[in-house]
């Protein structure tokens, strides 16, 4: 039976994901999928765990359907369970293209809401200055031209600033050898897209043969910005981008002389 909770109606309402929009019946069915893939594995969390590249709490998320998995993390957990993982895969595709179209749909509402204020915003300085000149309070001085318009003018969506601070640790048991601390700053109008930077520094806190590697991730495409190489090193962290809809940082270690990566923390 599917878990609900109620309100204060008593009805029983779906339950909403970790970011709090309410999920969609195909995240529902990929939660589910995940879920039955792994009891019919008979795998616990710390097995699935020691069989992917993902923290024990973050399976316990995706496969209770608490967050959305990256479609790696789908793959991961239907290989380590000796599942086909094309039907995961599909269901994930279904998940995230109705996660994209609520986002679309709060978008056009947050445009339709700018775009009532700025015509408010016109009809009010129309009002201001032609309905004075109706009633003849014209400013203008007697015997004097009022200056023609040289042109109607421009309206621009305001821009703010925003900027947070971001975490990240490699995925190995006890002490995590590689550290990431980040700030992400972007400009922009609301709905996007933004210009930025991210800078910060990432530690190797005793990885011996590797260095602790910082990638971000731009709309998809993954890109290095740091690494600390050898026992108790730290690097600067520094990227910048443009146009640009999300940015997200991960820590990672790579092997010295294979350049194996390995123990990626999950993308924040």
């Amino acid at each position: 039976m599917r878990e609900t909770d109620s309100g204060a109606s008593g009805k029983p309402r779906r339950r909403r994901g970790a970011a709090g929009a309410k999920r969609s019946p195909a995240f529902e069915r990929l939660a589910a999928e995940l879920r039955r893939v792994k009891q019919a594995a008979g795998l616990s969390y710390a097995e699935l765990q020691s069989r992917t590249p993902y923290s024990r709490s973050s399976l316990e998320r995706y496969i209770n359907g608490k967050a959305l998995p990256p479609k790696e993390a789908v793959r991961a957990i239907a290989e380590a369970c000796g599942s086909d993982p094309r039907r995961l895969a599909e269901l994930w595709d279904q998940a995230d293209q109705a996660r994209a179209a609520g986002t679309r749909r709060r978008r056009r509402w947050a445009c339709w809401r700018m775009a009532a204020a700025v015509a408010a915003g016109a009809a009010l300085t129309f009002a201001l200055s032609v309905v004075p000149r109706l009633f003849g309070s014209d400013p203008a001085a007697p015997g004097t031209a009022t200056p023609a318009p040289t042109g109607y003018p421009t309206t621009r969506l305001p821009e703010s600033t925003w900027s947070r601070t971001a975490g990240a640790e490699t995925s190995d048991t006890g002490p995590h050898r590689g550290v990431l601390s980040a700030t992400i700053e972007w400009t922009g109008p609301s709905t996007g897209p933004y210009r930025g930077r991210i800078t910060g520094s990432v530690r190797n806190q005793g990885a011996v043969g590797f260095c602790a590697i910082a990638d971000a991730w731009y709309d998809g495409a993954t890109s290095p910005i740091g690494q600390a190489c050898g026992p108790g090193a730290v690097g600067a962290v520094a990227s910048g981008f443009e146009r640009t809809q999300r940015a997200l940082v991960r820590v990672c270690l790579r092997h010295v002389s294979t350049n194996a990566v390995r123990r990626c923390s999950d993308w924040a």
